[in-house]
């Protein structure tokens, strides 16, 4: 299976910065998501399965925001660990099915723990961000994720207010029954 370009959004040229390895890679961790689903029951089983691919699952980083100068006397709650459903070097993936919400956290997270990693070691060049189109059916549409919602949020919300900086391929794919 190859991914479809108008299922794909590239934010920053990030799909120049994926290899046709990578893009065939991403096929299979959607479909590992798709039959296992997320969550902490089916991470050891995910790992299995991404280890052979170079990607490790639930890669976790601290998320260490800057202290404004109110704020310095309650400096520890300024930082937060955070997993990625996906790693490998070079690349942070979050795989969200549900909400903008969560998306837009993903995102943030992305953005946000790429100096941390960088300084650990662990390039981050692109985020990847998969959302299975129409998965939860009962979902509030104005408040799933999708494409276009990605799209609207890096545009007017989070790259001119939060600054976001990070390459982002987005790919809204349609689950397999």
């Amino acid at each position: 299976m190859t991914i479809p370009d108008e299922q794909t959004w590239s934010f920053k040229d990030a799909r120049s910065l994926l290899d046709d390895e990578t893009m065939a890679e991403l096929v299979e961790i959607k479909n590992t998501f798709d039959e296992l689903g997320g969550g902490n029951g089916t991470k050891k089983k995910r790992d299995e399965r991404f280890k052979p691919l170079g990607w490790e699952a639930e890669k976790t980083a601290k998320f260490t925001a800057d202290v404004a100068s109110h704020m310095e006397e309650d400096a520890d709650s300024l930082s937060r660990t955070v997993d990625f459903d996906a790693y490998k070097p070079g690349i942070v993936l979050e795989h969200e099915r549900i909400e903008m919400m969560r998306a837009a956290w993903h995102l943030t997270k992305m953005d946000g723990t790429r100096q941390e990693l960088d300084q650990r070691g662990l390039d981050v060049d692109v985020g990847v961000l998969l959302i299975p189109k129409g998965a939860i059916a009962s979902a509030d549409p104005d408040k799933q994720a999708g494409l276009r919602r990605v799209q609207e949020t890096i545009r007017t919300l989070m790259s001119p207010v939060a600054d976001f900086s990070t390459p982002l391929f987005v790919w809204e794919y349609i689950p397999e029954d």
